[in-house]
């Protein structure tokens, strides 16, 4: 008995999208979180840079370093990123729960949510150096 066209088709399309997923090429991304001035954001050491891409389901994330800079992961430690459109967010590092008075964060919160972000960034074939531009809290007063 033999499948119908339809369901072939189906089964051939699923096919060539896990197997192209499977074996797609990943490429370095190594870059930097500035400040909205462009220095460095050495507060934000420890915490991490989200990649989500737009076209699969599928992250990437590195840990920023003392000097802002990051190295995106996928699978496995410094395998890189596919190439493709990705939504980015940051997760700032908190502190302890038993400091009082807690201080403040050093990023303003939207940055740790896709959705209100703003950050986008397109990895592509080769070398991939982004440098994502995030703002300090605000102030209250200010």
């Amino acid at each position: 008995m033999s499948l119908p066209r339809a369901c072939r088709r189906l089964i051939l399309l699923i096919s060539v999208s896990v197997l192209a997923g499977c074996g797609a090429s990943k490429y370095p991304v190594e870059g930097k979180v500035v400040w909205s001035d462009g220095t460095p954001a050495k507060e934000l050491a420890g915490g991490l840079v989200v990649f989500e891409s737009t076209q699969a389901a599928f992250c990437a994330r590195g840990e920023i370093k003392e000097d802002g800079s990051f190295r995106l992961t996928t699978e496995r430690p410094e395998d890189g990123v596919a190439p493709g459109l990705y939504r980015v967010l940051l997760n700032q590092p908190r502190p302890d729960d038993d400091i009082r008075p807690r201080p403040p964060l050093p990023m303003e919160t939207r940055f740790e949510a896709f959705a209100t972000s703003g950050l986008t960034y397109t990895v592509q074939v080769g070398k991939n150096e982004p440098v994502l531009q995030v703002e300090r809290t605000r102030r209250k007063g200010k």
